[in-house]
């Protein structure tokens, strides 16, 4: 839940220009069911070529180089397999999250951890672990509801 308030993908807005995400890049989540053959024929029934897959979340990201996002967005929606198509929208990291009870959010604030997001953004030499062994993942309970980080920020 926490990494959800350091994005901004300004999304909310009615409409968004063409800055706001990559060009000729799509996001692309076929349904369950559909066939491999048939989602890779159409991929190139529109001129469109795979260039990342996200096997946990199901989603593939698409570029083309004929044709605007809006025209492709329309052919994915078109086809019955599709669950969701949308354009590959930028994501921005905040320094300091936006969430309207961080102030309350005691151990943040006792480790100064907005001093050191403001003077450590820039230094490529910071590493940062997570170490948290209090789920176990593998529960049956949990398995199949556990979905482990990826940084879309920086797609690693």
């Amino acid at each position: 839940m926490i990494g959800g308030f350091f994005f901004n993908t300004n999304t909310s807005s009615a409409e968004t220009s063409s800055t706001d995400y990559v060009p000729n890049q799509l996001i692309v989540k076929f349904k369950q069911n559909a066939s491999l053959s048939n989602v890779q024929s159409f991929h190139k029934s529109v001129g469109a070529n795979v260039l990342s897959k996200d096997d946990k979340l199901g989603f593939e990201v698409v570029q083309f180089s004929k044709g605007t996002v809006k025209e492709k967005i329309k052919s994915y929606k078109n086809n019955p397999d599709v669950e969701y198509a949308e354009p590959n929208y930028y994501v921005h990291a905040f320094w300091t999250p936006n969430d309207p009870y961080f102030k309350n959010q005691y151990g943040l604030q006792k480790i100064q951890a907005p001093q050191a997001w403001d003077s450590q953004r820039s230094d490529p030499g910071v590493k940062v672990a997570i170490i948290d062994t209090g789920v176990q993942g593998s529960h049956p309970d949990l398995a199949s509801k556990v979905i482990y980080g990826h940084d879309y920020v920086d797609n690693d």
